[in-house]
């Protein structure tokens, strides 16, 4: 009888149960201290799979997204409204109607790009190219000085470190206890 196993987790991609809770009491509307409570984790873990978890910064910018756009839908919708009784109230001749438009006018939606990528990969990738801008920079200001006759500014190698970093971020968070004092350390 074949054994069906499960596919393997990429660490920097796919979430824990602990991730997903915190995840969608974040979407919800939670801070991250409550996230935390609920997915038995400390705050400082919540936050860091926010800021360095490229998988969990994804899913939550994507639910920040698909909040963003009920809002939006839910702000146009209203603006319709609002539009249509102001147009109504200007036909007819009230200037305060007019001066509030005059007023209001510029008023626009959130820009969907104030919301970071949507896929772990991209996240990562945005984080090599930086890296690698980076130590291309710093090469080339230690070249100027003498410093440096070279340096690697491989891709492929920033990536690998860059990976093994976040893995070790990743891990680290991971293994906090939900109480400090769980540890057998006292505040």
């Amino acid at each position: 009888m074949a054994r069906h196993t499960a596919p393997a987790q990429d660490p920097l991609r796919d979430l824990n149960p602990k991730q997903r809770i915190a995840l969608g009491e974040l979407a919800a509307g939670a801070t991250q201290q409550q996230a935390a409570d609920k997915a038995g984790v400390q705050r400082t873990t919540v936050s860091g799979w926010a800021n360095h978890h490229p998988g969990f910064r994804a899913a939550l910018d994507s639910q920040l997204l698909a909040a963003n756009d009920d809002l939006l839908s839910m702000r146009q919708a209203g603006s319709t409204l609002a539009v249509e009784g102001l147009l109504k109230r200007i036909k007819e001749g009230d200037e305060g109607a007019a001066e509030f438009w005059i007023r209001h006018i510029g008023v626009a939606p959130i820009p969907a790009n104030a919301i970071g990528p949507t896929d772990p990969d991209e996240i990562i990738d945005r984080k090599i190219d930086e890296l690698v801008e980076r130590d291309a920079q710093e090469a080339s200001r230690r070249h100027l000085e003498g410093l440096w006759p070279g340096g690697s500014t491989d891709r492929d190698e920033i990536a690998a470190e860059l990976e093994e970093e976040l893995n070790g971020r990743i891990d680290g968070l991971d293994d906090a206890p939900a109480d400090p004092s769980a540890n057998g350390s006292t505040p």
